[in-house]
C-alpha cells in the first residue's frame, strides 16, 4: 500500500500540467550550468589564467545588460516565431558557447565568450516563466511558481557544490564541459518533448515592448527610485566576483576549503530559509521590510568584510542572504503600490532595470575597487567599509523618496478615492522612517569610511607567481594623503598597519 508521502507526491503531479515539469527541468538544468560557471569564475580566471581582478569583474559584467534588456525582445519574438523554436535556438547556442570558452584564455576573447553567453540565456530566459503562466491553471499558479523559484535556487546550490568537492582546483575549467552538456541535454529534451503551450501571438510586438519601457523610464518620478533600488543591487553584485577573491587573498578561506564552495552559501539559505523567511515577513508592511532588509544586507556585508575570520565569513554570506531575500520580493510589492493601475503591467515590466544598473556596475566597478583599495593598498576593511557606505546611501535615498515624491504619487492614485478610504490605506511611519533614523544612518556613512580606514591593512596573500606589492610601493601610494597626518608606517612586506 503506498504511503502517505507517496501518495502526497502523485497529487502534486497530477495538479500541475505535464509541460510544467518538462519546462521546470529546462530551468533546473540551466540554472545548474549558469551558476556552476559563476562558481568557479572567479579562480578560474584570477588564478588558473592570471587575470587580473578588474578585468574578471569586467568578464562578468558584460554578460548583465544581455540577461536584462533582451528578454524585452525575446519575449515578443518568442510570441511571434513559436516558443519552442527559440527554446532550442538558445540551448543550442549555449552549449556550443560553454563547450568552446575553455579555449578563449585571454581576458578580450573571454568578454566576448561571457557576452555570448549573455545573449544566448537573454534569448531564453522570460520563456519558462511565461509558460508556466500559460499553462498552469489559475488556482495551481502560486504552487507552480512556488516550485519555479524553488527549483531556481536549487540548480544555484547543487552545481557550486558538486564542482567544489569533486573537482581539484586544477580542474575548474571542467565545468564548462558539464555546462555544455546540460544545455545539450535541454535542448534534445525540448526537441523530443515541449511543444507550444499556446499558439503564438503575433500581436506583441518588439517595437510595442521597447515602448512600454520607455514609457516608464519618462516618469521621471519612477526612474528616480529604479536608481536608488539600483544601489542595492551593487551591494548585491560583490557576491559573484569580490567575495570569493575576498576570501582566497585574505586568508579567511581555510586551505581544505574549495573556492566554488563560497556560492553555495546564498542559495542554500534561501532553499533551506525561505519558506520560513516567507512566513515571518508577510504581515510587515512592505515599506518596513523594504529597509529591514537593506539593514540586513549591510550587517552582512560588514560581518564578512571586517571580521576575517572563516566563520564570520560564512554567518555574513548566511545575514546578506536573508537581507536579499527580503528586498527582492518587497521592492516588487512597493512598486506595485506605486505603479499607476491603468499601467501596472507596463511598470511592473521595468523592475527588471535596476538590477540590471546595480549589478552591471557592481561587477565592473566593484573589482576594480578591489582590485585598487584591496588588493593595491591592502586595506580589504576599507573597501568593505566603502561597499556598506553605498548600502547606507541607498537606505537613506530611498526614505527620502518615499517621504517626499513616493508619497506624492500615491497620493495622485489614491486622489479618485472617498476620504474615508484614504484614511483606511494610509499607513503610520515606522521608526525607520522616522527624521532620528535618517540622522543616524547619515551620521554612520563616515563613521563606517572613517572606522574602516583606521582598522588599517591586512595581510594580503596574492595568486602563486604573482607578487604582492611591496612595503615602500604601498607606502607611496599613500603618502601624499598621510603626509600632513600622524599616522606611521610599520611592518613586513604585504603587511603593514598605521598607529594614529
Amino acid at each position: 500500500m503506498p504511503s502517505t508521502n507517496s501518495l502526497k507526491r502523485i497529487k502534486l503531479f497530477e495538479k500541475l500540467p505535464p509541460i510544467f515539469w518538462v519546462v521546470i527541468t529546462f530551468e533546473l538544468m540551466e540554472r545548474a550550468a549558469y551558476y556552476g560557471m559563476l562558481a568557479i569564475l572567479p579562480y578560474y580566471a584570477r588564478y588558473t589564467l592570471g587575470i587580473p581582478a578588474g578585468r574578471v569583474g569586467v568578464i562578468t559584467g558584460v554578460m548583465m545588460p544581455f540577461l536584462y534588456l533582451l528578454p524585452i525582445f525575446s519575449g515578443a519574438l518568442a510570441e511571434k516565431f513559436g516558443y519552442r523554436r527559440q527554446m532550442l535556438f538558445a540551448f543550442g547556442f549555449l552549449s556550443t558557447v560553454y563547450f568552446l570558452i575553455p579555449r578563449l584564455t585571454s581576458f578580450e576573447l573571454l568578454v566576448l565568450g561571457y557576452m555570448a553567453i549573455g545573449f544566448g540565456i537573454g534569448s531564453y530566459k522570460p520563456l519558462i516563466s511565461s509558460t508556466i503562466g500559460k499553462a498552469t491553471p489559475t488556482e495551481e499558479r502560486n504552487l507552480a511558481f512556488s516550485l519555479y523559484y524553488w527549483v531556481v535556487n536549487l540548480g544555484a546550490a547543487i552545481t557550486p557544490a558538486i564542482f567544489a568537492f569533486t573537482f581539484p582546483r586544477s580542474a575548474y575549467v571542467y565545468a564548462y564541459y558539464v555546462a555544455s552538456s546540460l544545455l545539450f541535454a535541454d535542448f534534445v529534451l525540448c526537441f523530443f518533448f515541449f511543444k507550444d503551450a499556446t499558439e503564438p501571438d503575433r500581436t506583441l510586438t518588439v517595437k510595442r515592448s521597447v515602448l512600454n519601457i520607455w514609457e516608464v523610464v519618462r516618469d521621471l518620478k519612477f526612474a528616480v527610485l529604479l536608481l536608488i533600488i539600483a544601489g542595492f543591487w551593487f551591494m548585491y553584485a560583490m557576491n559573484n566576483v569580490v567575495v570569493v577573491l575576498h576570501g582566497l587573498e585574505f586568508g579567511v578561506l581555510p586551505a581544505w576549503f574549495p573556492p566554488a564552495g563560497v556560492a553555495v552559501f546564498n542559495p542554500l539559505t534561501i532553499v533551506l530559509a525561505g519558506p520560513l523567511l516567507s512566513k515571518a515577513v508577510e504581515k510587515v508592511d512592505t515599506l518596513k521590510a523594504m529597509l529591514t532588509g537593506v539593514i540586513i544586507y549591510i550587517i552582512g556585508i560588514c560581518v564578512l568584510g571586517f571580521i576575517l575570520d572563516f566563520y564570520a565569513f560564512v554567518i555574513g554570506i548566511i545575514v546578506l542572504s536573508i537581507g536579499e531575500f527580503i528586498v527582492a520580493p518587497a521592492f516588487l510589492s512597493y512598486i506595485s503600490k506605486l505603479a499607476p493601475k491603468e499601467k501596472m503591467a507596463i511598470y511592473m515590466g521595468a523592475t527588471f532595470l535596476p538590477s540590471m544598473v546595480g549589478i552591471t556596475l557592481g561587477n565592473m566597478v566593484g573589482a576594480y575597487l578591489f582590485q585598487y583599495v584591496a588588493e593595491g593598498w591592502h586595506m580589504v576593511k576599507f573597501f568593505w567599509g566603502i561597499i556598506a557606505s553605498i548600502g547606507l546611501l541607498t537606505l537613506i535615498t530611498f526614505i527620502v523618496y518615499n517621504n517626499t515624491l513616493g508619497r506624492r504619487m500615491v497620493a495622485y492614485e489614491d486622489r479618485h478615492l472617498a476620504v474615508e478610504e484614504v484614511l483606511k490605506r494610509a499607513r503610520r511611519p515606522s521608526s525607520l522612517e522616522s527624521r532620528s533614523a535618517l540622522t543616524l544612518a547619515v551620521l554612520l556613512i563616515p563613521v563606517l569610511l572613517l572606522g574602516s580606514y583606521a582598522m588599517g591593512t591586512s595581510t594580503y596573500y596574492p595568486p602563486e607567481g604573482e607578487k604582492a606589492p611591496s612595503q615602500q610601493a604601498v607606502e607611496e601610494a599613500f603618502r601624499m594623503d598621510l603626509s600632513e597626518s600622524g599616522y606611521t608606517a610599520e611592518g613586513e612586506v604585504s603587511t603593514f598597519s598605521y598607529n594614529i
